[in-house]
């Protein structure tokens, strides 16, 4: 049975008897780079097909003005939830650490801003229930009895 080497995965494989020219092999990955190997050539040699695909895009830019924006904004969130708040002078704190030092003085500078981020679930518990909340930013401030 004859066979032929997928342009993509490089894999070789039974040509496929409906097949003439077969230089792709049927996996998603190897289909995407085919139709993307197709529209680059599409594109290069038919001026209709250009001017379509430049009209269908302005339209829907015109359609989605805000697009980028939310993206963007979306993004930001995610990464700031992920890491914590970009350019902030704070420490990452766990509060299981700061029981076993509570007689010590000293032992945080107040005057900071810290992140508590509870512990995955699997490995925090309160009264049987897992912990899972996104990381909180606290302020600890001195209370003075006068």
């Amino acid at each position: 049975m004859p066979t032929f080497t997928c342009s993509c995965c490089h894999r070789s494989l039974p040509v496929n008897p409906r097949s003439h020219d077969q230089r792709f092999c049927g996996q998603p990955l190897c289909q995407q780079a085919r139709k993307t190997q197709w529209q680059r050539a599409k594109l290069t040699s038919d001026p209709a097909y250009l001017q379509n695909q430049r009209e269908a895009c302005q339209t829907w830019r015109e359609n989605h003005q805000d697009y980028w924006r939310q993206r963007r904004l979306k993004r930001s969130l995610s990464e700031a939830t992920r890491d914590g708040p970009k350019n902030m002078a704070s420490q990452d704190v766990n509060m299981d650490t700061l029981a076993g030092h509570a007689n010590q003085q000293c032992f945080l500078d107040i005057s900071k801003e810290y992140m508590i981020f509870p512990l995955p679930i699997g490995q925090g518990h309160v009264d049987g229930m897992s912990v899972n909340m996104d990381g909180l930013r606290v302020k600890f401030s001195s209370i003075t009895a006068t």
